[in-house]
């Protein structure tokens, strides 16, 4: 919500006046009624993240989408994460959907209410992403051992953004080094006694380039890929 206030001093009182905006309008709208519609979506190994913009400058409030709206991919339902509406009172949430996908052939993106519908075919990133040890070993390793991972393709790590983390109990965040196609960070130091563990690590690498943008009919669209690894990782006591 806008405020803004004026304040004086009389008499040694500071007294105030001021005004308030009125909340930005929430409406409920068919798919088919928004203005100028476009989608932004960011393509995962096993998921897919959308996101429905739309020109709001003509509508002058924040619309929310009407609860016959779904969404699908090859037919399967996927999570509406946002029907839209107001954020904070000041900025519009965008509607936004995501689900999990199988990059096999070409994906079917279905947003669909019984009057109309936005159906894009979406295409698997190719190459696909990869990440091995260096020098290639199982992944298993020490408290405070340095490991190095050369991720495919090098392309990726060129001014992007980068992070890698460590789920045992609890997330570790673990800084990286990054030179030509090799990702580097150091595990983090555990107590022996805590030890034999297992835990998932999670490199991320978010590329700043579009990928082709999909066809989604009339309806324009943009696609960026963010590649992820999700590998099980074992820890183990150091040899006396």
């Amino acid at each position: 919500m806008h405020r803004w206030w004026s304040c004086f001093s009389l008499v040694g009182v500071i007294s105030c006046i001021g005004s308030e905006a009125s909340p930005l309008p929430r409406r409920t709208v068919e798919l088919g009624r928004l203005p100028s519609p476009q989608l932004d979506i960011t393509q995962r190994p096993n998921d897919v993240y959308v996101t429905l913009k739309y020109d709001q400058r003509l509508l002058g409030g924040c619309e929310v989408l009407d609860d016959n709206v779904s969404a699908t991919i090859d037919g399967q339902p996927i999570a509406i994460v946002e029907r839209g509406g107001a954020y904070d009172d000041v900025e519009c949430d965008w509607p936004t959907f995501a689900g999990p996908v199988v990059w096999s052939g070409s994906p079917r993106l279905a947003l669909a209410e019984p009057a109309d519908a936005i159906v894009c075919q979406l295409s698997e990133p190719s190459p696909p992403r990869t990440a091995t040890l260096v020098p290639d070993a199982p992944w298993k390793f020490h408290p405070g051992e340095e490991v190095t991972v050369r991720w495919s393709p090098a392309v990726d790590l060129v001014q992007t953004y980068t992070s890698a983390k460590l789920a045992l109990w609890t997330w570790f965040d673990l800084p990286l080094r990054i030179t030509d196609d090799l990702m580097t960070f150091t595990l983090p130091s555990l107590a022996s006694s805590s030890l034999p563990m297992s835990g998932t690590l999670e490199l991320q690498v978010r590329a700043d380039r579009t990928l082709p943008p999909p066809d989604c009919g009339s309806v324009p669209a943009t696609a960026r890929y963010v590649g992820l690894l999700l590998q099980p990782i074992d820890i183990e006591a150091p040899t006396p």
